[in-house]
């Protein structure tokens, strides 16, 4: 177990807060354009991250083990919005549920927000066994057989091509030892080519070097707004971004509850207000779920291990 890194856990919990918002189907609706943006950045930075800070040093029994427990919640949840879609008004969900379709797409074509832990266990099966065949080569060489390994895997629909993209630069950052906070600088000029790069829908492409760069001065722009922000509400920050899995599990189930209240918020017609609602809804409505598992112990069978809420900010999961 590593040291946390508390720029990088704040980077998460505004890149996760995003997440949940323009899961807001009304909000994605009512802003297209900034939903756009948001998604050209925001799940990359998650990709990069952890492939700057998997550690392919561990044994094969406990590198499969922490595998393991990143498939079966993935794996309980995608089946369960899989079944939900079914019968609920789900963008782009099944016309019929059988055990054939729930295990496509759990193993081939996740639906939903999912999706990123499906890569996360593709690309770091890739990465750990690449590490393994490759140990007696050079770093350069190494990054080329896995990254002929990921175009293979994308090729054949596994990955898509963006997710291996970002996940092997944040592999490459970590080979050559480069930390979280010497790769992105905080830096306030950042804003001016974000904001440039941004106006023009043809850079919203995160495979492209327009959508690089504005992953990359997204992120150098939030570590020039973190020196700003107060102790205490970086303290809860740095505690959602120590938290995203729980979040990305059972935020779904929060934003399709908060539809029930959106009639509420019609005094709004820019559904602000009702955002400020139903972000911190789904957001603690998630949280709660992963503390209740940990009360009932229920998160030694669901997450493996005790307790799936990490309250301290000194150890890397």
């Amino acid at each position: 177990m590593g040291q946390r890194v508390a720029t990088a856990d704040f980077v998460k919990c505004v890149c996760i807060i995003l997440m949940v918002l323009f899961h807001l189907v009304c909000i994605e609706e009512a802003y297209p354009y900034a939903k756009a943006v948001v998604y050209t950045f925001h799940m990359p930075v998650f990709l990069f991250l952890s492939g700057l800070f998997a550690n392919m040093g561990k044994p094969a029994s406990v590198f499969g083990r922490y595998i393991l427990w990143i498939f079966i919640p993935y794996a309980v949840m995608e089946a369960a919005y899989t079944g939900m879609s079914a019968v609920l008004p789900v963008r782009g969900g099944v016309e019929s549920l059988s055990p054939a379709v729930i295990l496509h797409n759990v193993f081939l074509r996740p639906m939903g927000p999912y999706w990123y832990l499906h890569t996360l266990v593709v690309a770091l099966l890739a990465c750990y066994l690449c590490s393994v065949a490759c140990r007696r080569l050079p770093t350069v060489l190494f990054l080329i057989v896995f990254s002929l390994c990921l175009g293979l895997l994308s090729y054949i629909g596994l990955l898509s091509a963006d997710s291996a993209l970002y996940f092997a630069l944040g592999v490459a950052a970590n080979r050559f030892s480069m930390s979280f906070d010497t790769f992105f600088r905080p830096a306030a000029w950042a804003f001016v080519p974000l904001v440039i790069l941004c106006c023009f829908p043809e850079n919203l492409d995160r495979f492209s070097i327009a959508g690089a760069a504005i992953v990359y001065f997204a992120v150098c722009s939030m570590l020039w707004v973190y020196r700003f922000i107060p102790i205490r509400i970086k303290t809860v920050m740095h505690f959602i971004g120590r938290n995203t899995l729980p979040i990305l599990l059972f935020s779904p189930i929060f934003t399709m509850a908060s539809k029930a209240f959106l009639p509420l918020f019609g005094f709004d017609p820019t559904l602000i207000t009702f955002a400020c609602v139903a972000v911190p809804f789904a957001v603690g409505g998630s949280l709660f779920i992963a503390w209740a598992m940990d009360k009932t112990r229920f998160s030694v069978i669901f997450f493996g291990k005790p307790r799936s809420i990490s309250a301290y900010s000194t150890q890397l999961d």
